[in-house]
C-alpha cells in the first residue's frame, strides 16, 4: 500500500484561537469591529495582506500542499462541477482521509492555492447569489453593518475550511466547497466499486443533493455513525443515485430505520450488495 501524503495543516488550537479573535461573542451595534473589517477588506482587495493575516497562525510539520493545474473562476471555486471535481480528486487523493477530515487541513490548502493565484481571496466571500465576493465585500464595508460584517467574516471561515466552533469536524465535509467535492467523490468512488454498474459521476451528482449530502454527513459525523459503515453507506448513495428518496424527510427516515434495523441485524457485517436489496425492500414497501 503506497504512503499517504503528509502536508502540513494549520494547528488545531491555533487556527481555533484566530478564528474567535474575529468572531466576537458579542456584536457591538455602534459600527463595524476594526479587525474584522481589516480582514475583509485585505480579502476584498486580493491582496498579499490577506495571506499574511493567515500566515501568523502556527503550521504544522509536513510537505507543501500541491496544487491543482487549473486556475479557478468564482463559480467552479464555490461549486465545482465535474472536471473540476476530477482535478480535486486528483490533485489531494494521496492526502489520508484523517486528514482530509480536518478543517485545518483545508484551509492551509487554501492558503496554498491563494499564493499560487489559483483563487482569488474575494471568492471566499461569495454567497453563492447574485453578487460575487468582490461586490459583498465592497457593500458590507460601505454599509458597515456590524451583523452583515461579522456574516462575511463568517463565510470567509467557512469557505477557507470551515469554522472549528461551531460544527468540529462536520464543516470540512458541509462548508468548504473543495473539501466537500474531495469527499463526495470519495464516497461515488467507493460506491462504485461496489455497484460497477453505476458511472462515478452518476454517484457524484446524487450526492450534490444538498439534502442527500447534508443528513449523510450529519448522521455519519454525530447523528447515527453507522451510517458510514463502509457496507452500508455505499448502498445509501446507490438508493440516492436511484431517486428512491426525494427530501431530507425521506433520508432522514431511512436513516432512522438503519438504525433500528441495525440492532436487530449486523447490516454491517453484508456486503454492500446485500445491504441494498434490504434497503429496497424497505422502500418498496413504504412505497406500496
Amino acid at each position: 500500500m503506497a504512503e499517504k501524503l503528509e502536508i502540513e495543516t494549520f494547528n488545531r488550537i491555533a487556527i481555533e484561537k484566530f478564528q474567535k479573535k474575529l468572531l466576537p461573542k458579542k456584536i457591538s451595534h455602534s459600527r463595524g469591529n476594526v479587525d474584522q473589517v481589516g480582514f475583509i477588506r485585505s480579502a476584498g482587495e486580493n491582496h498579499e495582506d490577506f495571506c499574511k493575516h493567515l500566515k501568523t497562525i502556527e503550521i504544522n510539520k509536513g510537505s507543501t500542499p500541491p496544487v491543482t493545474k487549473l486556475r479557478f473562476t468564482e463559480q467552479e471555486f464555490l461549486d465545482p462541477p465535474w472536471s473540476t471535481e476530477l482535478e480535486i480528486a486528483r490533485t489531494w487523493g494521496e492526502i489520508s482521509a484523517n486528514l482530509a477530515a480536518r478543517p485545518e487541513t483545508w484551509t492551509r490548502i487554501n492558503l496554498e492555492l491563494l499564493k499560487n493565484g489559483l483563487i482569488k481571496s474575494s471568492f471566499l466571500a461569495a454567497n453563492g447569489k447574485s453578487i460575487s465576493g468582490r461586490s459583498r465585500i465592497a457593500q458590507t464595508i460601505s454599509d458597515n453593518n456590524p451583523n452583515d460584517i461579522d456574516k462575511c467574516v463568517r463565510t470567509i471561515f467557512r469557505h477557507l475550511g470551515g469554522i472549528i466552533a461551531e460544527r468540529g469536524y462536520r464543516t470540512a465535509f458541509l462548508d468548504c466547497p473543495i473539501a466537500k467535492a474531495w469527499w463526495r467523490h470519495r464516497y461515488a468512488k467507493e460506491a462504485n466499486l461496489a455497484f460497477p454498474e453505476f458511472e462515478i459521476k452518476e454517484l457524484s451528482n446524487s450526492l450534490r443533493l444538498t439534502f442527500c449530502w447534508e443528513e449523510l454527513i450529519q448522521s455519519m459525523v454525530s447523528r447515527l455513525t453507522i451510517i458510514g459503515d463502509s457496507s452500508i453507506r455505499p448502498a445509501v448513495v446507490r438508493c440516492f443515485a436511484c431517486k428512491m428518496v426525494n427530501s431530507k424527510s425521506d433520508v432522514n427516515k431511512l436513516f432512522k430505520w438503519i438504525g433500528k434495523r441495525s440492532t436487530v441485524q449486523a447490516l454491517g457485517a453484508l456486503d454492500a450488495q446485500d445491504v441494498f436489496k434490504i434497503i429496497y425492500e424497505y422502500l418498496s414497501n413504504q412505497q406500496g
